[in-house]
């Protein structure tokens, strides 16, 4: 299970793990705010009633029946990830979860509560919460993959020249208080569910260090799953590159709030 909360490089570290030919990583399949399910895996239909229905029911034995049945000769490792607040909506999930020694746990964060604050915002306001890689593929080509791909949405594969074209229209309001506020939170949440899977393993891996270091955490987060390390492939891109000072719009106003106190550093540039 990969825990983590929102705007943490989930999605990167997702495509990645299930690039390997021995891995299955599923998405958000625990995501309440979704009418299907995310699977966001060929061969699954997100608006299976059935699935749907056994989930709400017995979150467990969709896992089981679901999620983890697979091809034991073919694949070594199942996986799935879990955004903090997803886990409420389903009874007796975390208890579940908990029961089983068999899980492991990536633990996935990010130091820098201002850029995760800040991604967390841009999302909403361009509804961009993720970007496939750049590809050279033609239009005409990308339909196709759209339409033989039915979780990736054409949208998204189509549609990021609108929001790279504006650039300037994306920069956004922090207010400071309730940026504050949401690093607060994210840090009493990853403390909160470390301690609820104390038991089992568990692997710390850091967004800024998958940044700065993609071969050296894929690897070794393929190691803790007692995989054979591979070459893996992440499928989406960084989305806000820019520096605060362009993509935050009351930047002054957001720096003068955090200086002097113990996450000034979060101002630096990562």
């Amino acid at each position: 299970m990969i825990m983590c909360g929102p705007r943490t490089g989930s999605n990167m570290l997702v495509s990645a793990l299930d690039s390997h030919p021995r891995i299955v990583c599923f998405r958000e399949i625990f995501n309440f705010t979704f009418a299907d399910i995310d699977y966001n895996i060929d061969g699954y239909r997100r608006d299976d009633p059935d699935a749907i229905a056994l989930r709400k029911r017995d979150p467990a034995a969709f896992l089981r029946t679901k999620i983890y049945a697979q091809d034991a000769a073919a694949i070594d490792a199942v996986g799935w990830k879990f955004i903090y607040e997803h886990f409420w909506d389903f009874p007796g999930l975390i208890e579940a979860l908990q029961a089983d020694p068999d899980l492991r746990v990536i633990h996935l964060k990010r130091r820098n509560g201002v850029r995760a604050f800040l991604s967390y915002k841009m999302a909403f306001q361009t509804g961009e919460w993720q970007r496939p890689k750049r590809s050279r593929r033609g239009l005409s080509e990308r339909l196709v993959s759209a339409a033989r791909h039915p979780g990736r949405s054409a949208a998204a594969l189509l549609g990021r020249g609108r929001v790279r074209g504006g650039e300037a229209d994306r920069r956004v309001v922090l207010p400071p208080r309730e940026c504050i506020e949401y690093i607060q939170m994210r840090e009493k949440q990853m403390a909160h569910f470390e301690g609820l899977f104390s038991s089992h393993q568990r692997l710390d891996v850091w967004y800024e260090d998958l940044v700065a270091h993609r071969l050296r955490e894929f690897n070794r987060t393929q190691v803790f799953l007692g995989v054979q390390p591979a070459t893996l492939v992440e499928k989406v891109e960084r989305q806000n590159p820019g520096t605060l000072r362009d993509l935050v719009r009351n930047y002054d106003e957001l720096a003068a709030a955090i200086s002097g106190t113990p996450n000034e550093w979060m101002l630096e540039e990562d």
